[in-house]
């Protein structure tokens, strides 16, 4: 069964918060704190949760100090789907294109710049459901997975077609101090990585 949720969200610390708690502790920044604003929506399907963030310009950061033996541990998988995005972990660094896939794991640090709006489709996977599959993943986090095809373009049609399952389905959103722009104007629409492919 699944369990749906989402935030709007206007400066970086209660963005901060909200995806901290979905994908393991991490620190946000962005060149323009009081006009930074995001859109996270979210459910749970049994162990796995896939998020769906919207945001400003900002850096995401999951450093050495953000990683705590509470955490849990995931594997994320990523849809790029809007704006200019780059990745680093282990020591590789990617820019990624829309309707590009990419693989994070949160037990070691790793930092998403997004230097534009941007907007992503996050499978959170349990680290341990993977088994040895984990760490073949692992030695090929931030680098781009294209979703042209093979498991890459069923993988992208997955996640775009979660899209249609988040809060939208008899869930309210809530609520953290509204910003003007949000609710005046809903973020525009984008083509899925599905229609992209196709």
């Amino acid at each position: 069964m699944a369990d749906s949720k989402g935030f709007r969200l206007s400066g970086t610390e209660s963005f901060e918060a909200a995806v901290s708690s979905l994908l393991g502790s991490l620190r946000v920044t962005d060149p323009g704190p009081p006009a930074f604003q995001a859109v996270v929506d979210h459910v749970a399907v049994g162990s796995a949760i896939v998020a769906r963030i919207q945001a400003a310009a900002a850096t995401v950061t999951r450093d050495t100090p953000s990683i705590t033996s509470t955490d849990a541990e995931w594997m994320h998988l990523t849809l790029h789907r809007r704006g200019p995005v780059a990745v680093t972990q282990d020591n590789r660094t990617s820019a990624l294109r829309p309707a590009e896939l990419f693989a994070c794991d949160n037990t070691r640090p790793y930092r998403i710049i997004g230097a534009e709006p941007s907007d992503m489709t996050v499978l959170c996977v349990p680290r341990a459901s993977l088994g040895k599959r984990a760490d073949c993943m692992g030695r090929r986090t931030a680098l781009p997975i294209s979703a042209q095809d093979g498991i890459g373009r069923l993988l992208g049609c997955a996640l775009s077609g979660m899209d249609e399952d988040l809060p939208r389905r008899g869930v309210a959103r809530t609520y953290l101090r509204r910003a003007p722009a949000l609710a005046t104007r809903p973020w525009q629409a984008h083509p899925t990585a599905c229609r992209a492919l196709s």
